[in-house]
């Protein structure tokens, strides 16, 4: 199931949620095309066949309106927050549930990893900034988001554990 999301009802979810870039905003090289549409870029294997790939980001850019003079993606916050819905089983942020989703979501950081790059936790107040925020991520108990946690932290262990006895040579 794919996951969608409703920004509509965060306040300002229109400059909160996204990031915008212009031409002045470019590294030397880079073109706004080029961000949008990442050229292809083909690898000959060993077997001399050849593989095309595109250098693609999980929150692409896109053309923001029809001048082509500017362009978006969703911001990496919002787009940790929205996965985030999945992992901490509540689909809404409301004024009443915030924490609770802050909580859950810290909770998954500190069993895994922080989901912000360079190892950044997510901050309380970004979730509270993204109360209004609907998705159509299954929902979980309190009992249930317990499991999900010590399954992360038990498959966390155990391959902790594996390298461990790999490095050990045992």
């Amino acid at each position: 199931m794919s996951l969608n999301v409703d920004r509509t009802g965060i306040k300002g979810w229109e400059d909160l949620c996204f990031v915008y870039m212009t031409k002045e905003n470019l590294s030397e090289g880079e073109t706004l095309e080029g961000l949008v549409n990442p050229p292809n870029r083909s690898v000959k294997n060993e077997d001399g066949t050849v593989t095309m790939y595109i250098d693609a980001n999980p929150t692409p850019w896109g053309f923001h309106g029809d001048s082509k003079e500017t362009i978006y993606k969703v911001n990496a916050v919002t787009y940790c927050i929205e996965l985030g819905c999945m992992m901490v089983g509540i689909n809404k942020i409301t004024d009443k549930n915030w924490k609770e989703f802050w909580t859950r979501l810290h909770m998954m950081e500190v069993v895994s990893k922080p989901f912000l790059h360079g190892g950044t936790f997510m901050s309380p107040e970004s979730v509270r900034d993204h109360i209004g925020l609907v998705t159509n991520a299954s929902r979980m108990s309190k009992a249930e988001f317990k499991r999900s946690v010590a399954r992360v932290l038990r498959d966390r262990t155990e391959r902790e554990l594996r390298q461990l006895l790999d490095e050990e040579g045992g």
